[in-house]
């Protein structure tokens, strides 16, 4: 029998049947309750802004504009996602123009009108906690890292959620992931789903969303058949079949030359947004970079040469099939090695916190290293480092990786009377600010670990040092975009300090000044780097772990002339992109005029 609060409804044989009633409508009918008549315009107005087309207004705009700024192109974007394409859309900017912003803009217009709820955003390992701290800072949207056994365990519940890619793919992941129905998906870097037979692609055909964002700057990598795979993710048969779309657009056999490109571009407009920088009338400085490579003192080079050598001991003590999977014990041996670089205070209490962990003849062998290391007075960095502060009027930003090279850099820099902040992971949000609020105001240097490459905007700093030097490209370029992005009025320098003849040293000679790393937005590096970028850090360990000096630096190279094919291929790529959708924001009326 059907409980007494369930409203009821008599069928044409007379019985009772139950109603579905998930609202509790039927409940409140039955029982004499009504809202007030406020209440009813309220929610019609409510529903009147939710279905009004084409309004030519954010409605975050107030919201947000207090807290970005908002280019006019941006704006656009998601307008056009919003009113004429119901929120599935390619976002195909040229890189540098705020992708990831237009993405957020979209997501709070599709929230505030009631469309959106639940929100998964896919994106390459590297960005995760970039476009955390986006929507954090920018957007106040608190989103959960789906991250560890923890985060893992309920991710599904969640219903504001980033992903790894590589994450959301994983057998059991991916099955949880694609039994919950999203409001929204936003896949960044979308590139990555060109091909539709790769584990990519399919994670982002089977997870349901009612709408869908794509960014990549370079829709088309190699061929058009990339093109249709994307397209057909977001409104499956806009371009037909994937052999009608070939003999249409396809003027050779591999798909490398387009016909009736005016026609394609007609199409791409009900689904594609592509700005590029000349249709902005934004200023775009210039980046110089300037690398200063010291000569290391006595002390300095005997203990960089012991070190090097018991850490390449380790290595080799290791088994082969753990250095070759690259275990996690490899990357704290690459850890050590960079500690090294970066300062003699970082790599003195890491060989300390080893020997707590070692047996005794382990013990002594690190005693003699930290014999050396007392040796060392002052490191050759910190002396230039002083130097570059002292002979530049303008504010810099430092960056290291380890907080004992943070506090080294800031004792030292006081000691001489400059006023210095710093900023790092391990202050909490309340200290952060206001360390930013100080370098804002006043202080002439802001001391940075990694935690600073995220999510900060210092558009008024134009002096960037490289303290040291992170081994991942993606790293240093995240590093740089705190100053050089839209809104910077001057020109960018960066000063990358290193020692002669060490791993750092090499790598940026071989490697990152080959590449013209300095010069690389974030977006040119993903595209460059693909999936090497995850590889990049052990492959050039066992450039110098397994080779002697000369064998580590021809390896070194080859991984240089390699990402210079690459950078070849993306360069490419790009033109090809440029001259395919060079007219896919146009109206028809445009289109006229043109």
């Amino acid at each position: 029998m059907p409980t007494n609060d369930e409203p009821l409804q008599v069928d044409s044989q007379g019985s009772a049947i139950r109603l579905t009633d998930a609202f509790g409508l039927g409940r409140s009918l039955l029982a004499g309750r009504f809202n007030s008549l406020s209440w009813l315009n309220l929610c019609l107005k409510s529903y009147g802004l939710t279905i009004q087309p084409e309004t030519g207004t954010l409605l975050s705009g107030p919201l947000l504009g207090t807290r970005i700024e908002m280019m006019p192109h941006q704006i656009s974007a998601a307008l056009k996602v919003r009113d004429r394409m119901n929120g599935r859309a390619l976002l195909a900017d040229e890189v540098g123009l705020g992708k990831t912003i237009e993405a957020c803009m979209i997501y709070k217009e599709l929230a505030l009108r009631g469309l959106v709820r639940k929100v998964l955003i896919l994106t390459p390992p590297a960005l995760v906690s970039q476009w955390h701290e986006e929507l954090r800072t920018k957007f106040l949207e608190e989103f959960t890292i789906a991250s560890g056994p923890r985060k893992l365990a309920d991710f599904d519940l969640q219903e504001k959620l980033i992903a790894s890619i590589d994450t959301a793919k994983r057998p059991g992941v991916k099955e949880r992931l694609c039994s919950v129905y999203w409001d929204l998906l936003i896949v960044d870097e979308a590139h990555r789903l060109k091909n539709s037979r790769t584990l990519n692609y399919r994670l982002a055909r089977d997870i349901s969303s009612t709408y869908l964002l794509m960014l990549t700057a370079t829709p088309i990598q190699n061929s058009l058949a990339e093109l249709y795979n994307l397209v057909n993710l977001l409104k499956p048969g806009l371009l037909g079949s994937r052999l009608e779309f070939q003999s249409r657009f396809s003027a050779d056999s591999k798909g490398r030359r387009v016909t009736n490109q005016l026609a394609l571009q007609r199409i791409l407009s009900d689904v594609m947004v592509r700005t590029r920088r000349k249709e902005t009338g934004l200023p775009f400085t210039r980046r110089f970079s300037n690398t200063v490579r010291l000569v290391p003192k006595a002390s300095e080079y005997r203990l960089y040469n012991a070190v090097t050598d018991y850490v390449r001991s380790c290595y080799e003590s290791l088994p082969e099939a753990r250095r070759i999977r690259a275990a996690p014990d490899v990357f704290l041996l690459i850890t050590l090695q960079r500690q090294l670089a970066s300062s003699t205070p970082a790599i003195s209490k890491a060989l300390r916190k080893r020997r707590e962990r070692s047996t005794p003849e382990g013990a002594r062998e690190i005693d003699e290293l930290l014999q050396l290391s007392s040796h060392v007075k002052e490191d050759s960095k910190l002396i230039a480092m002083k130097e570059l502060v002292e002979a530049t009027s303008g504010k810099l930003l430092v960056f290291t990786t380890f907080l004992e090279t943070q506090e080294y850099i800031r004792a030292s820099l006081e000691d001489l009377g400059i006023s210095v902040t710093c900023y790092s992971g391990a202050m909490d949000e309340g200290e952060r600010q206001r360390s930013l609020n100080a370098f804002r105001e006043g202080a002439k240097v802001l001391v940075c670990t990694e935690a600073g490459s995220e999510g900060m905007n210092l558009q008024f700093c134009n002096l960037v040092v490289n303290y040291d030097l992170p081994w991942n490209p993606l790293r240093v370029e995240q590093r740089i975009g705190r100053v050089h992005r839209i809104g910077q009025v001057n020109d960018v320098y960066i000063f990358s300090l290193t020692v002669r003849d060490t791993i750092e040293d090499h790598i940026l000679g071989l490697l990152y000044e080959k590449i013209q790393l300095f010069q690389l937005t974030i977006g040119d590096l993903e595209l460059i780097l693909g999936d090497e970028v995850r590889r990049i850090e052990p492959r050039i360990f066992r450039s110098f772990m397994e080779n002697d000096r000369k064998g580590a630096k021809k390896a070194i190279e080859k991984l240089g002339l390699d990402l210079v094919g690459r950078k070849r291929r993306a360069d490419s790529a790009k033109g090809r992109n440029d001259a395919i959708f060079e007219a896919v924001n146009l109206s028809p009326l445009e289109e006229g005029d043109k």
